[in-house]
């Protein structure tokens, strides 16, 4: 999908002339730091360019007014950056919709003549790789479920008309697949570790599931998790799994690995542990 419509020519205009008065906001700020400006100078704001409001800072001098400036102009920056993706996502969903609608047609104009010819087919396949070209586009953004959905649909129809899933635009199809599966992976278990509970877990198995289906490398070790070696510990009254893997490993999170190390020795109530029982913290 081009970037060269009139929308994205006034966002990355707006963002030229936001980076022009990062720079000399950063400008001013390097001559107080080498002591050519008094940081305690009044402050005279810079007035940002025609779209961009007049900057106002509630601070009294130079260097605390620029330092806010540069905090708002970068929030600006990024908040373009979000808006455009955004708006990438939603043309693309919508050019989906209609290359999709017209592959239907297509489909069903060569159903009533009972026969799908060369022409045809090569007419469906472009049109269908057009419509997998932007799911593409749209899961990478945001590797939703429902945009995994229809990047499923988009490849099946390009499946339809003779697209190689080993080449070309079906491979592309396949590994924005694959890498969607362990970003929601990676996004499940970082959610768990910080709020560890059984649906969170369950969020986790979910996502193991369909990334393995997509033939993802999956590590067993859990993310950010950093072993101690086998470290022995008597269970203490008061004592949970959570409160060890927090006290281990700085994490609460993490007292599944524990749980599994030791399962043996614990059975299938990880949350009533026996005093004196000795586990290992891998």
């Amino acid at each position: 999908m081009a970037d060269s419509s009139p929308y994205f020519n006034e966002v990355k205009s707006r963002q030229q002339r936001i980076v022009q008065e990062i720079n000399k906001v950063k400008s001013q700020l390097l001559r107080i730091e080498e002591g050519k400006i008094p940081a305690s100078q009044p402050f005279i704001s810079f007035k940002a360019s025609s779209n961009i409001r007049d900057l106002r800072s509630p601070h009294r001098n130079l260097k605390e007014a620029l330092q806010y400036d540069l905090h708002v102009l970068q929030n600006l920056f990024k908040q373009l950056e979000s808006e455009k993706r955004n708006k990438k996502e939603k043309l693309a969903r919508k050019e989906v919709a209609q290359i999709r609608e017209r592959i239907s047609r297509h489909l069903i104009s060569a159903a009533r003549d009972g026969v799908l010819d060369d022409q045809e087919t090569k007419k469906g396949l472009a049109l269908a790789q057009s419509a997998l070209k932007s799911s593409i586009l749209v899961l990478k953004v945001n590797p939703s479920n429902q945009n995994i959905k229809t990047t499923l649909d988009s490849l099946a129809n390009a499946l339809v008309f003779g697209a190689d899933i080993e080449r070309g635009i079906g491979a592309e199809a396949y590994k924005a697949l694959t890498e969607a599966s362990k970003t929601r992976h990676a996004n499940a278990d970082t959610h768990f570790r910080n709020s560890p509970n059984t649906k969170n877990l369950a969020q986790i198995l979910q996502e193991l599931a369909l990334a393995q289906a997509f033939g993802a490398e999956i590590s067993d070790k859990p993310i950010g998790w950093k072993p101690v070696g086998n470290k022995s510990h008597s269970v203490a009254p008061g004592d949970t799994l959570s409160g060890l893997s927090d006290q281990y490993y700085s994490k609460k999170g993490y007292w599944d690995v524990i749980y599994l190390e030791n399962f043996g020795v614990i059975g299938d109530k990880p949350d009533q542990l026996k005093i004196g029982t000795v586990l290992v913290i891998p």
